[in-house]
């Protein structure tokens, strides 16, 4: 059964309406929830529109996500080219309220010039399917809460089919909308005829409150379909070009996505292997495990059986071959790395309390940078490699982890700490101060579990030397460490004062990069200036200095933990491989000391660390006997020249 334009097939007014404001709050141009994603949109899109498929995934079957840009005359799309009229009234509004120069009114003006030139319109689609699609009532006038009506009506809201789907704040429904250059978006579910209607469809529109012929002020939020009441359309009133678009993907259950004029700040070329980072770097693991299947405009689908190729040749060949991926990747790449590069023995399944049953891939070695733990549940998109309690390890190898908690309980569990950016986890989000504290005590037993696989798998042992490898310069935290997780520097610290050694340069010779003059490597022509002037802890007597040449370490701390342990901190001063010592200073002396990197190792008077690509800053856990801190200590950097002395 067809139906006119304006008018659906039980004879309702059929089009755009944004509802009176009723003297209620005003809506501009800004909204917080799209501005989220707006600084990285195509990767917040790819995330979010993929984890509600995840969550809406029928059991047994893998979730299928299908990306594809389509074509549509604009002559057969009446429900996007009627919105003009409205985004005029809001260019007029925000003329207005903010003058024709502001970031508003350069958008409406945008939309409407395109919406008036271009005979096609291009559109971004989203399908799923081997998913329930939007269940629920769809009328305003049913009280009942539903899939449909928190994606499409809602704002900050949320309705899960289970308590541990992926989505738990509502926010992601707002990335499409960050995409179109006209924040309109279009949405088609297709469900179980047992669930009501078969075909659902309705557009939306965040533009702004505005004045209509017929309204003094709107707000800001339109619907395209049956304008009583907003409501959707239903079955044989759903538009020819939607159906179309979907059915040329699947028949099956499922949601559908349109966006029209989609901006991906990528050149066309581009935009399908940017996606396909985006998937590969927080979906491997939940392709890995049959969970999920994404099929790419016209590439074969990316799914269980050839994930592990697909990765090869898009992620590892471009880093064998020195290639370097955006930086929103850089991260969450060395988790799908992990999870694909991972030995046996190195990866399984381990109870960690807290949570139950969970599975985990891990690198150790020189080759990995940094010591980071990546955190997933159940489906398996990642979801912090930030996690708190989780960012600082001590007296390990450097390694990358990967925790997918597979039962449900525990994946509920981590799903009521994580935040709407779904990238970290946060107590205050738990009201109750009672349950709070009972939700800390149960984090602490599940990251004390982690450190413990960590010890198990990436610990020093006594013959190891220690290459660290720490995140600082990466978390620009490099001047500051010991003042966060490691806490403040007490009064038994020992602070070391710097001079810095003077160079006469060679005038065809620049310096490095990165490096200061005088810090690292010199030759003949150094020039010999009195070692730095350590300042004792109090109660010890400052001693004549000895003349010396070395090379002093940029911005030392020694932070005492207790019991003879302390955490020396430091930046060297060459990317060379260099060997560390700590002397001890008095009257004439200047003599290394001996440490142990556990109580069961040897003594031993120095640390060799390897060649790097960049200067970072270091920290190094040392056990060391009380009777040291009985003098002045000094931290020394012995370079590549003086090793080989």
């Amino acid at each position: 059964m067809g139906y006119d334009r304006n008018v659906g097939v039980m004879g309702e007014s059929v089009g755009w309406n944004f509802p009176n404001a009723n003297g209620g709050q005003t809506n501009g141009f800004n909204d917080s929830s799209i501005d989220t994603f707006i600084g990285n949109r195509t990767h917040s899109f790819v995330r979010e529109t993929i984890q509600n498929s995840l969550d809406a995934k029928i059991d047994g079957l893998a979730a299928g996500v299908s990306f594809s840009i389509a074509r549509v005359k604009s002559s057969d799309i009446h429900q996007l080219t009627s919105i003009k009229e409205y985004l005029s009234y809001a260019c007029q509004q925000s003329d207005s309220d903010q003058g024709e120069l502001s970031e508003a009114s350069k958008f409406y003006r945008n939309a409407i010039d395109l919406l008036e030139d271009e005979p096609w319109i291009s559109i971004l689609c989203v399908h799923d399917y081997n998913t329930t699609g939007l269940t629920g009532p769809t009328s305003e006038e049913d009280p009942k809460p539903s899939n449909w009506k928190a994606l499409v009506k809602g704002s900050g809201v949320s309705v899960k089919s289970r308590k541990d789907a992926l989505g738990s704040f509502g926010h992601g429904s707002k990335a499409p909308f960050a995409i179109s250059q006209m924040r309109t978006v279009f949405y088609l579910s297709k469900i179980a005829p047992h669930d009501g209607n078969k075909w659902r469809f309705q557009g939306k529109s965040i533009l702004q409150s505005m004045k209509t012929p017929l309204i003094s002020k709107t707000q800001g939020v339109g619907y395209y379909g049956k304008t009583k009441n907003c409501e959707p359309l239903l079955d044989g009133e759903v538009p020819n070009w939607a159906r179309e678009l979907r059915e040329s993907v699947s028949n099956d259950t499922g949601t559908s996505i349109f966006i029209p004029f989609p901006d991906l700040s990528l050149d066309v070329e581009q935009v399908w292997k940017y996606v396909e980072l985006s998937v590969l770097s927080n979906f491997y693991y939940a392709i890995l495990k049959g969970n999920l299947e994404v099929r790419l405009q016209d590439e074969p689908i990316l799914m269980q059986k050839n994930v592990k190729d697909r990765f090869e040749k898009t992620v590892m060949k471009a880093i064998n071959e020195g290639g370097k991926v955006q930086k929103e990747f850089k991260e969450s790449l060395q988790t799908a790395i992990t999870i694909h590069s991972a030995p046996l023995d190195t990866s399984g399944i381990v109870h960690l309390e807290g949570v139950g049953e969970s599975e985990y891939f891990m690198r150790v070695g020189s080759e990995v940078e940094g010591r980071t733990v990546g955190i997933a549940r159940q489906n398996g998109m990642l979801l912090t490699r930030r996690a708190p309690r989780l960012i600082r390890h001590s007296g390990t190898k450097p390694f990358d982890l990967f925790v997918c908690v597979v039962t449900r309980e525990g994946s509920e569990f981590l799903r009521r700490l994580e935040n709407p950016a779904h990238d970290s986890f946060e107590f205050d989000r738990i009201i109750s101060i009672e349950e709070r504290k009972e939700f800390e005590q149960r984090y602490e037993t599940f990251t004390k579990a982690i450190k413990k696989l960590i010890e198990n798998h990436a610990g020093i042992l006594g013959n190891d030397e220690e290459f660290t490898d720490d995140l600082d310069d990466f978390l620009g935290v490099a001047g500051d460490v010991a003042k966060q997780d490691e806490g403040k520097e007490s009064s038994d610290a020992i602070e070391i004062e710097r001079r810095v050694t003077k160079r006469i340069s060679q005038p065809e010779l620049g310096n490095l990069p990165g490096e200061n003059v005088g810090s690292a490597g010199l030759g003949d022509d150094e020039v010999e200036t009195p070692e730095p002037r350590p300042l004792v802890r109090p109660g010890t007597i400052p001693s004549r200095i000895s003349k010396t040449k070395f090379h002093p370490v940029k911005d030392p701390r020694i932070v005492s933990k207790g019991g003879g342990w302390v955490h020396v901190f430091f930046t060297p001063t060459t990317k060379a491989p260099f060997r560390l010592q700590i002397h001890r200073s008095g009257v004439d002396l200047s003599e290394p000391i001996a440490f142990k990197i556990n109580r069961a190792a040897k003594e031993m008077t120095e640390i060799t660390f390897p060649a790097r690509r960049r200067i970072r800053r270091e920290k190094v856990e040392l056990f060391l006997s009380q009777k040291e801190f009985q003098y002045a200590i000094e931290i020394r950097n012995l370079t590549t020249e003086e090793m080989a002395k």
